[in-house]
């Protein structure tokens, strides 16, 4: 800086000026660096987004699944404790079959996979069944009560588990049919 005469024109002052101008920017728009750390700034946040997204979608996939088999029980149960026939004119009692992603509905005091009016329910994808405490692996409901057939507080529940999360919701059973958990 010594070596700057400090002698003040305007005309000077406006070649220093444009000097300095040259020196920081161009004219012609935003530099390769400028435009590659944008791009990345703006890659991480749509990566964390789109992460966000997925661990939100896999929670609503086990509680949407939660619901409908709450729902499930619940009408079996009722339909035990009602002597719904069902069309088949024969008063019996309902249960729900559970497998690895499905589960089915049934009358009757067990499981037949023959039967006709059996209605069978997919778990959405990676979604199965997990730690399934039920006698032999359905859940029966006594005709005109409702109880649980085979109760015991040691075979009162079943697991809906993510398996890319790894997260699970449980669902238990009480003596009467009355659902005591199901988070």
């Amino acid at each position: 800086m010594s070596n700057i005469k400090y002698q003040m024109s305007s005309k000077n002052c406006i070649q220093l000026k444009y000097w300095i101008w040259d020196i920081g920017y161009s004219e012609g728009g935003f530099t390769i660096i400028e435009l590659a750390v944008v791009i990345g700034i703006a890659s991480i946040l749509l990566g964390i987004v789109g992460l966000s997204f997925t661990h939100t979608q896999h929670n609503v996939n086990i509680s949407g699944a939660t619901d409908v088999l709450v729902s499930d029980i619940r009408q079996q149960q009722l339909k035990s404790m009602t002597g719904d026939t069902s069309g088949t004119g024969v008063v019996s009692a309902y249960g729900i079959y559970f497998q690895s992603y499905k589960y089915t509905l049934f009358s009757g005091n067990a499981y037949s996979s023959g039967d006709a009016n059996n209605f069978t329910v997919n778990l959405d994808q990676n979604l199965q069944f997990a730690n399934d405490t039920f006698p032999g692996t359905s859940l029966v409901f006594e005709n005109g009560t409702g109880k649980f057939t085979g109760y015991s507080s040691t075979t009162n529940s079943i697991q809906i588990k993510d398996a890319i999360t790894g997260q699970s919701a449980t669902i238990a059973v009480n003596r009467l049919g009355v659902i005591t958990q199901a988070n």
